[in-house]
């Protein structure tokens, strides 16, 4: 696993190529902005700016269960389907030996009923 993402990452610093972490699609470098960490093109920068975040879905992951943080990127691909802006801010942690990362899915504050409809029905 380790590997696969190491030699993933290694295209894009070949091809000074990044991904928006709003709507993940890859832009040039140049194109993109880095703010806290993130990389935003200038659409999503704005978005990044103007809305106030709420940290929605937290999971954790480490090297013998990294198919927990899967579930996240496939809930942010959902987002970005309904047009609902999101991005996945990252923390790692080592714990004796093992790394554990804590995946958080933040999503606008003003966009959680939307997004996650069936969290509110009958309220």
């Amino acid at each position: 696993m380790k590997q696969a993402f190491l030699r993933f990452i290694s295209i894009f610093k070949r091809s000074k190529k990044s991904v928006c972490s709003i709507c993940c699609q890859i832009y040039p470098d140049k194109q993109l902005t880095l703010v806290d960490e993130y990389a935003f093109c200038p659409q999503d920068l704005k978005l990044y700016n103007k809305l106030n975040w709420t940290a929605f879905l937290c999971v954790k992951s480490s090297p013998e269960e990294p198919e927990n943080s899967v579930s996240i990127y496939k809930q942010q691909k959902k987002l970005i389907t309904k047009n609902i802006p999101s991005f996945i801010k990252v923390d790692y942690q080592q714990n004796k030996n093992k790394i554990i990362s804590t995946f958080t899915l933040f999503i606008p504050t003003n966009m959680i009923q939307k997004a996650f409809p069936a969290k509110f029905a009958n309220k």
